[in-house]
């Protein structure tokens, strides 16, 4: 009975333990390890390429004169500016010979320089000087004058237009209506031939009595001396009929005031230039002087703007012939501007 009684506890012990072990929760299974995020290569760090120097340009200035002061302010100008930009220079002076002024453009050429400025030309020598500057491709800033022409991307100059109505109209107030005048000209300088002929066209226009006497070009190369004899002539010829001589230039100006002057007629005929030298602002300062008015112009500033413009030309990659995106990179005209110089304001730029 014992041993029967014994049977059934351990049965119901391994029962009991049966159904504990079934009550117990799973085991947690075991989870894979979370992946780390990936990450992007990092970009190997860009060094930055130092910026490629500017080009270093060679330009060529061919010059008529570099006798005076205005043609020496705007060589020295061109200097100057070029300097400062790094520009190379080469500069070369004709002393006013047509002839060797053209050959100094064809070596201008030769030289394979990147633009030429032309300081004071003859139209003849622009004529022939422009074509070949054309055909090697070479752009042309032409300083003091109007010439147009494909090549000649700038002309600048101040206005010589306005200086010859200007001076027409002064000539009126102090002469008179039906003043009487001997011009003096140069009509192989397109400055000089606008100053004379804009004064013709401006007394035509508003005061037709002015009767031009005599119309007289001094084509040098001794302009004051060929001025002073002509004007020596021209007031022996026409006496008191005589009111003023209206010059295109000083340099004629100095000789015709010397005329005057010295045959005692500064009271009653007066000269007019242009150009603003130095030697006719003081004699305009005289009052015992005929000279009565000049234009003084900043040929300095003149050569300066020249060198920035083809500067600015090139470094916009342009060349000749011109392209249509090129035509508004500079200005085909740049005036500078110019003081009118009389009686009343001399001594202020007197040096």
């Amino acid at each position: 009975m014992r041993k029967k009684n014994f049977v059934y506890v351990f049965v119901a012990l391994v029962v009991i333990a049966s159904m504990l072990a079934a009550c117990q929760p799973p085991a947690p299974t075991a989870q894979p390890a979370a992946a780390e995020p990936t990450k992007a290569p990092e970009k190997p760090v860009e060094e930055s390429s130092p910026a490629a120097p500017e080009k270093a340009y060679k330009i060529g200035v061919s010059a008529q004169l570099v006798a005076h002061d205005w043609s020496i302010k705007a060589w020295e100008g061109i200097q100057a500016q070029a300097k400062e930009m790094g520009i190379e220079v080469t500069q070369l002076s004709a002393g006013q010979d047509p002839d060797k002024q053209l050959a100094d453009i064809e070596s201008l050429i030769e030289q394979d320089v990147d633009a030429i400025i032309i300081l004071l030309a003859e139209t003849g020598v622009l004529d022939q000087a422009i074509q070949k500057t054309t055909a090697a491709g070479i752009p042309v800033v032409f300083v003091d004058g109007g010439y147009k022409a494909d090549g000649v991307i700038q002309n600048i100059s101040s206005d010589n237009c306005e200086f010859g109505r200007q001076a027409a109209e002064f000539i009126v107030k102090r002469a008179g209506e039906d003043a009487q005048v001997v011009l003096q000209t140069y009509p192989v300088l397109e400055a000089t031939n606008l100053r004379s002929e804009c004064a013709k066209e401006y007394w035509k226009e508003k005061y037709p009595n002015v009767k031009i006497l005599e119309e007289q070009p001094i084509l040098g190369p001794e302009w004051t001396a060929d001025a002073q004899a002509h004007a020596e002539q021209m007031i022996t010829k026409y006496g008191d009929a005589l009111d003023a001589f209206g010059v295109c230039s000083d340099l004629f100006g100095i000789g015709s005031s010397a005329a005057v002057d010295a045959m005692g007629r500064s009271d009653q005929i007066m000269v007019t230039g242009v150009d603003g030298l130095d030697q006719v602002i003081e004699k305009i300062a005289d009052p015992k002087s005929s000279y009565q008015l000049t234009f003084l112009q900043d040929s300095g500033a003149m050569g300066r703007a020249a060198v920035e413009s083809l500067k600015k030309y090139l470094d916009a990659g342009c060349t000749i012939p011109m392209s249509d995106s090129c035509k508004s990179v500079v200005e085909p005209a740049l005036y500078v501007p110019g003081i009118m110089i009389t009686k009343d304001n001399a001594k202020e730029y007197v040096k």
